[in-house]
């Protein structure tokens, strides 16, 4: 009878040990703290709180990782993407992702907001975003696509966990 974990003195499987080495690395998720929001401006947090800027991290970490699998799926070949977003992943692996302070780091457009619920282009989407940049959860840096200036933020990690 052979299960997933092996016997006391046997080695894994070099199968196992690719297929948990092949597992997607997730987007950085680092949570604000009270302390951390209580401790800003009071004219950065505005009418904010600190629940609603943690669902709208989450929500960033997603279109963070859509625009990596997206990559990833064109290196892959992307014989299963729509024409419209073999486009798209082409502009964006030869005009941002190659970027210095990009390469390398989970990342999204100011263009992918506009498809979320919890974040959005508006005025208290954008007193987020300034907030979780004064917090140093995400950096901004600013690139041309198509001769068309957009910002990207960088996803920052928690510097504990490295």
């Amino acid at each position: 009878m052979q299960t997933g974990v092996p016997a006391a003195g046997m080695a894994m499987a070099p199968a196992v040990i690719e297929e948990a080495s092949r597992k997607r690395k997730e987007a950085p998720r680092w949570y604000v703290t009270e302390k951390e929001f209580e401790a800003t401006s009071s004219y950065m947090r505005g009418r904010l709180q600190p629940a609603k800027v943690n669902a709208a991290l989450d929500e960033l970490a997603v279109h963070a990782m859509n625009n990596a699998k997206l990559l990833s799926s064109l290196k892959g070949g992307g014989g299963k993407l729509a024409p419209a977003e073999r486009k798209r992943a082409t502009d964006l692996l030869h005009n941002v992702a190659g970027k210095d302070g990009i390469k390398g780091h989970f990342w999204f457009l100011d263009s992918d907001l506009r498809e979320g619920t919890a974040i959005k282009l508006d005025k208290p989407g954008k007193s987020m975003l300034t907030l979780l940049r004064h917090l140093g959860r995400l950096q901004e840096i600013r690139c041309n696509i198509d001769g068309v200036g957009t910002t990207v933020y960088v996803m920052v990690e928690d510097p504990r966990r490295l």
